[in-house]
Formats: C-alpha cells, sequence, structure tokens
C-alpha cells in the first residue's frame, strides 16, 4: 500500500537522519554555501555536545560563515575570539590570515569608495 511505503521511506530517513551527525549537516550547508543555514548548525555545538575537535572547528567554521557572507567586522571579532580562545590550534594561523586578509579589504575598499565619490563628485560639477 501507499501509505505502507511512505512509512518504510520514513523509517529509512529517520535512520539515516540519526546516523548523520550535526556536523556533517553543516558541513554540507556550508559546502553548498547556505552560510546562514551552516552557521545556525555550527552554533549549536557546545564544548558538552561534542569532541573538542568537533567543537573547535565548529567555532572556526562560525567566523568563516560570517567572511563568506561579507559580514566582515563580525567576522573579524569571531576569528579575534578563536585566536583567544584556542591559541594552541593548528587552525590559529589561518584564523590570522584572514584577520589581516579582512583588515586589508576593508582598507582597500574603504580607499576606493572614497575615491570613487571624489570622482563622482567631481565628475557632477558643471
Amino acid at each position: 500500500s501507499e501509505s505502507g511505503t511512505k512509512n518504510t521511506i520514513n523509517q529509512r530517513l529517520e535512520m539515516i537522519i540519526k546516523n548523520v551527525s550535526q556536523l556533517d549537516v553543516a558541513e554540507c550547508y556550508y559546502k553548498l554555501c547556505e552560510y546562514d543555514n551552516a552557521l545556525q548548525m555550527y552554533k549549536l555545538f557546545t564544548p558538552n555536545n561534542t569532541s573538542s575537535d568537533q567543537y573547535i572547528w565548529a567555532q572556526y567554521q562560525v567566523a568563516n560563515c560570517y567572511r563568506n557572507m561579507k559580514k566582515y567586522d563580525i567576522a573579524l571579532s569571531e576569528y579575534q575570539r578563536f585566536v583567544n580562545q584556542f591559541p594552541e590550534s593548528d587552525l590559529t594561523g589561518q584564523a590570522k590570515w584572514y584577520m589581516e586578509d579582512i583588515g586589508w579589504w576593508k582598507a582597500w575598499s574603504e580607499k576606493n569608495t572614497s575615491v570613487n565619490n571624489q570622482l563622482l563628485t567631481a565628475s557632477k560639477k558643471p
């Protein structure tokens, strides 16, 4: 029967979902560039509900999500928090590099925005 088939499919899906970790789901969202969804998943990790390696990775990925969403100020503070919280992590060097990169990018875009505004103002003069 059709309802019997649906129940079987639902039971199979439930078994699959039970066997898929939260981290796998978060990573899938991240790889699909669905950073909002990935962010929500990564934020569910606490030191009490996951291994320390997974927790550290999730904290790092929170910052990466914000960077990919172009929310640079939040990303910068998340990377800084990561570096402060996990100075011994092998991801700390990469986090510091992203912090420098964001700093450079922000300076560049602010400089170019002011240059573009000057050009626009100059071009509007009669």
